[in-house]
């Protein structure tokens, strides 16, 4: 707690494994948590996502933008990252697409998004 005073600003990962986990504990409430500890600190989300392999991508897609939208709503949050772009492994369940591939049905879903 000292150090998260001292910082100029406080870093967040937030994974989910269940549906509502974009909007739950463990996706926007984690950083409602971080808001409440400390109100006036400036805080990035270094990694967000679904960490849950065969999720739909539409499904994925929503949580991910579901996430997104309410978490710049919050005051003080000044970027938010999602996970990996790609994955060396192979595995597009967690990264946005495989390496090599040129793109993934989840950033499709992403990209056609309406804001």
């Amino acid at each position: 707690e000292n150090a998260a005073q001292e910082a100029d600003w406080l870093g967040v990962n937030c994974f989910w494994t269940e549906s509502a986990g974009a909007l739950g504990a463990q996706g926007v409430g984690l950083l409602e948590e971080h808001r409440r500890l400390f109100p006036d600190k400036v805080m990035l989300v270094t990694e967000f996502g679904n960490a849950s392999r065969g999720v739909d991508p539409a499904e994925k897609a929503r949580q991910y933008l579901d996430f997104h939208t309410v978490a710049c709503r919050i005051q003080n949050v000044g970027a938010a990252f999602g996970y990996a772009v790609s994955s060396a492994g192979g595995n597009p369940g967690l990264a946005w697409r495989a390496e090599g591939e040129t793109t993934s049905a989840l950033a499709e879903r992403l990209g056609k998004r309406t804001l």
